[in-house]
């Protein structure tokens, strides 16, 4: 299990990304300063063109929040984070299982 802690100053923001074969499929959340939106975008591979399903979706993360995601958000799906528009820092823990050296592509620890 790994635990990430990273402070977002305003304006801050992460790409659309997938975050790999080395973790295990979801992903814990906890958003503590200000809130932060969390946007998910079908993985170009998943759609076809004027595909509605391709819209992003966005959720807000509030403050002192839990966010998880797994199975399908986590395998079809990019996520990132859209710019923080308050003018407080955003400090997020993110809690994964990084997959040992023989256990990837297991699918569960």
């Amino acid at each position: 299990m790994t635990t990430a802690s990273v402070e977002y100053e305003p304006g801050q923001e992460i790409l659309l990304h997938q975050d790999g074969q080395r973790y295990a499929p979801y992903v814990a959340i906890l958003s503590l300063g200000t809130s932060a939106t969390l946007r998910f975008q079908l993985h170009r591979r998943n759609t076809r063109e004027h595909d509605k399903a391709a819209e992003p979706m966005d959720i807000r993360l509030d403050e002192r929040s839990l966010f998880v995601f797994k199975d399908k958000a986590y395998h079809d799906y990019l996520h990132g984070i859209l710019p923080i528009a308050s003018t407080q820092t955003r400090i997020s823990l993110t809690i994964r299982h990084v997959f040992t050296q023989g256990s990837i592509n297991n699918g569960a620890p």
